[in-house]
């Protein structure tokens, strides 16, 4: 058997679970042939009808001990079954509160619908001290809505059915709103669906579904407060899993997260109290440098360990060693929430770690010549940090800054190949390097365009550029020579 933790969050709809004060109430006692819900003499009622029944059914309607409670009426009305069983085999209502309590129960062949109209009619279902046995249940079915409530420890539901449309059906079709408010008892059903607008709320109880389930898409664990979340325990033997709500007993959310790497020195640990965590004096706050350490100590462990009891749900590392935490080194921390007035406390928590970043070292770049806003070398002229053992790359490219262009030649200091413009340096310690420019004016780049008449491309007009274009206008103009 294994759990499985799912967090889940859903909006929950808050539905009345009190009866109208004014609606008829017929309470179920079984005192004349104890199993006709039409003989009033099983009644004990407050009306002129003592029988919550419509004895004549709608066209198409089912026949037989069908109970029809209220069906498709406007006026409300309180269905009571106290410390009786009630058998039937169907159950069709609208608009009815049902309670089952001491030691009740109904048991039914078929299939109920607790709230079913043809739109707009509420109905609950408050579950007991009782029971309800039956192959297929739905909430609420027809347009209708309706609560079903789980209230005392021995309150079970039991749905038996196997069939794909049977089980229980909290909306059983698209315009129906269903709720199931599970507070307290069991819900064992082979099936659970929704076909419409449905909720369940798991807070005391417990619900037990057929094969293995990891989540409920509609269900919330204690009206979706942050602090509770629904446990998955999957049965392989039974082939079942049951699913109740669950507190965070225990510290969580740690910040740092579990298993960061370089963090700084001084990092302050911070957490996600548990439920019951008192306010004061309700952490124990355990740091070190050896796992088994940490997670083996208690209070009255070495003082090197156990950094004591603090009211705040966060710690400055600072307490620990005021110089700081050791670079490069992994620590581990654990937190027990306690509460003096529980029993239980304290909860022991997971054992978190985090490592500390390297130390720092200092890589400075200069240019030679030191030309004002050189701007093609990576990391650029100055000081730059990098984490111990890093290896950096580096690179230094053509610039031109007129009147020069200044071509790269090499690098000095420990780069890995001094040679070519784009190369690495390892961190070890803090280094400089130099990049190694040669200024150069070549005739034609950017700074020395070619002008008209150098007509040898020397960037001057002279002498020389004069005797190419009189040997060329020579060429160009000379007599054609006749034989």
């Amino acid at each position: 058997m294994y759990k499985k933790l799912t967090y889940l969050a859903t909006l929950v709809l808050v539905l009345a679970l009190a009866s109208n004060a004014s609606a008829i109430t017929h309470t179920w006692t079984g005192l004349g042939d104890g199993s006709s819900w039409g003989d009033s003499d099983n009644w004990d009622g407050d009306g002129t009808d003592s029988a919550p029944y419509v004895p004549s059914l709608p066209a198409g309607g089912e026949d037989g001990d069908t109970v029809m409670i209220n069906y498709y009426s406007a006026n409300d009305v309180n269905v009571v079954i106290d410390g009786y069983a009630a058998v039937c085999r169907r159950a069709y209502a609208t608009n009815c509160t049902w309670t089952i309590k001491n030691g009740g129960s109904l048991t039914v062949a078929q299939k109920a619908r607790l709230d079913t109209s043809g739109g707009g009619t509420n109905g609950t279902f408050n579950l007991y001290d009782g029971s309800i046995v039956i192959p297929e249940l739905a909430v609420a079915d027809e347009g209708g809505s309706c609560t079903l409530n789980l209230l005392h420890a021995n309150a079970v539901v039991t749905c038996t059915g196997t069939a794909s449309d049977q089980g229980l059906w909290v909306a059983d079709d698209t315009v129906s709103v269903g709720h199931v408010q599970l507070n307290a008892g069991m819900i064992r059903t082979t099936i659970l669906g929704n076909r419409g607008t449905a909720t369940m709320d798991i807070a005391g109880g417990t619900l037990v579904l057929d094969g293995e389930v990891t989540a409920l898409s509609f269900a919330t664990a204690h009206g979706g407060d942050a602090d509770w979340f629904l446990v998955f325990d999957y049965n392989d033997v039974t082939i079942t899993t049951t699913i109740t709500a669950a507190c965070y007993l225990v510290a969580r959310d740690p910040s740092p997260a579990n298993d960061v790497n370089y963090m700084a020195a001084d990092v302050v640990l911070s957490w996600t109290p548990g439920w019951f965590a008192a306010d004061s004096n309700g952490h124990d706050v355990y740091l070190g440098i050896v796992w088994g350490d940490v997670n083996d100590a208690n209070t009255a462990s070495d003082p090197n360990v156990y950094m004591g009891r603090q009211d705040a749900n966060s710690y400055d590392t600072n307490d620990y060693d005021p110089c700081g935490l050791e670079y490069n080194t992994t620590y581990y921390w654990r937190i027990d929430e306690v509460n003096q007035n529980d029993g239980n406390s304290p909860w022991k928590g997971d054992v978190w770690k985090f490592t500390v970043e390297p130390p720092w070292q200092v890589l400075t770049v200069k240019a030679e010549p030191n030309v004002v806003d050189i701007n093609t070398i990576e990391p650029n002229v100055g000081q730059h940090n990098y984490y111990q053992d890093s290896i950096v790359d580096v690179n230094a490219a053509t610039f031109v800054k007129c009147p020069d262009t200044y071509l790269f030649q090499y690098w000095e200091g420990p780069v890995a190949d001094s040679n070519l413009p784009y190369t690495t340096i390892t961190m070890d310690v803090d280094r400089t390097i130099t990049a190694v420019f040669d200024p150069n004016r070549v005739c034609g780049d950017k700074c020395h365009p070619i002008l008209q008449g150098d007509l040898n491309r020397d960037c001057e007009i002279n002498f020389e550029d004069f005797v190419l274009y009189s040997a060329q206008w020579f060429v160009l103009h000379s007599p054609e020579v006749r034989p």
